[in-house]
C-alpha cells in the first residue's frame, strides 16, 4: 500500500508548524466553512459549533492555551499549528437533533463522547483535505490546556456574535479540535514558527488492512 496516494494527502499527513503572514482570502474561507458545516453526522444531528478566527489577537489567545510539557527536554513548548492565519475550532455543544428528524431521537439516544468526536473528525479531515487541495498547509491540534479561558476571551471580543454562539453551548463546553490553515513560512513544515526548534519527524503507523473477498 502506498503511504500517500497524492500530494494533497501528503500535505494533510504533515502538521505545519510555521506560517506565512499572508491571509487566506475570504472566498476560500467561506468555501472551507461550507465544507466543514456540511459533512456527515449521525442522523444529521448537530454536535458542535464552529469558530473561525482570522483576528490575530484572538489567534494568539488560543495559541497561549496550547502549552504542553516536553518530557524529553524537560521544558514547556507550544503548538505552533495554532498560529496560522486562519484557525478553525470545533467546539462541543449540546446535541441538537433538529425539528424534522426522521427518527424520534433525543440526546439520551446518543453517545455524547463517541458521536461528537466522530463527527468532528469527519468534518475536520475533509476540510483539511480540501484546504490542501487549494494549496494550503494545514496543522491539527487538540492539546489545549484551558479552552474555557480562550473561549471566554473570544466571546468577550465579539459580544453580539458571541452571545448567539454561547447560547448554543453549555457550561464547560470545550474546544475538541483546532485546525490551522495557511501558507508555510519555511520549507521545513515541522520547523517552529520562529525557526528556533524543530520537531523530529515520526513514521506514520499505518493500519493493517484485510481484504475479504
Amino acid at each position: 500500500m502506498k503511504k500517500y496516494q497524492n500530494s494533497t494527502l501528503e500535505t494533510v499527513g504533515m502538521n505545519q508548524r510555521n506560517w506565512s503572514e499572508q491571509p487566506v482570502p475570504d472566498h476560500h474561507i467561506e468555501y472551507l466553512v461550507n465544507v466543514a458545516a456540511n459533512t456527515p453526522t449521525k442522523q444529521s444531528n448537530r454536535y458542535w459549533n464552529l469558530l473561525v478566527l482570522t483576528n490575530r489577537h484572538m489567534i494568539e489567545t488560543v495559541f497561549e492555551t496550547t502549552k504542553c510539557w516536553d518530557y524529553h527536554n524537560k521544558t514547556w513548548h507550544y503548538n505552533t499549528q495554532m498560529l496560522a492565519p486562519l484557525i478553525m475550532l470545533w467546539v462541543k455543544t449540546k446535541i441538537d437533533v433538529g425539528n424534522d428528524s426522521y427518527y424520534a431521537e433525543s440526546a439520551e439516544d446518543n453517545d455524547d463522547l463517541l458521536d461528537t468526536h466522530q463527527s468532528v473528525g469527519i468534518s475536520a479531515g475533509i476540510t483539511a483535505y480540501e484546504a490542501a487541495g487549494l494549496g494550503y498547509r494545514i496543522g491539527f491540534c487538540r492539546c489545549f490546556t484551558d479552552t474555557g479561558f480562550a473561549l471566554e476571551k473570544i466571546y468577550n471580543h465579539t459580544p453580539f456574535e458571541a452571545k448567539k454562539f454561547r447560547n448554543g453551548n453549555y457550561p464547560g463546553s470545550a474546544i475538541c479540535l483546532g485546525l490551522g490553515i495557511g501558507l508555510g513560512k519555511h520549507d521545513d513544515p515541522r520547523a517552529n514558527h520562529d525557526n528556533t526548534d524543530t520537531y523530529k519527524p515520526t513514521d506514520k503507523c499505518l493500519p493493517k488492512i484485510y481484504y475479504i473477498k
